[in-house]
């Protein structure tokens, strides 16, 4: 398995991008109420196996559950102003409650994130 690269590893172009996107999604989580602990890049991108066509995979942590209708909310908006700003993406919101608890559980996302994430916030 690949080693995780440290944020600073990525080209500037690439941190600009994540510098984009993290305040993208915490601007729209921000005006739902929600305020966001941390996020990770996961997947390819994290890995350094993305190629030309990957999308950037961000595992987002709110302080805490965010009811289902205002997740979708936010998930759906922040990946649109992203799309805009030709960032192809994915978001997973989360609580951070939730988070612990299941990131000691092969098998689950929370796992693989704590595993092979890069936190870019």
């Amino acid at each position: 398995m690949s080693r995780v690269h440290a944020l600073e590893t990525f080209k500037p172009e690439e941190q600009e991008l994540l510098r984009q996107a993290v305040d993208v999604i915490c601007s729209v989580a921000q005006q739902h109420g929600v305020d966001v602990v941390r996020i990770y890049l996961f997947g390819s991108r994290a890995r350094g196996e993305a190629g030309k066509d990957s999308d950037w995979d961000f595992y987002v942590i709110a302080d805490r559950r965010v009811d289902g209708e205002r997740q979708r909310v936010i998930v759906t908006e922040a990946k649109r102003i992203l799309a805009r700003l030709r960032i192809p993406n994915d978001i997973i919101l989360d609580s951070r409650r939730r988070f612990q608890r299941f990131r000691p559980y092969s098998g689950h996302l929370a796992y693989e994130v704590q595993k092979e994430g890069v936190r870019i916030l």
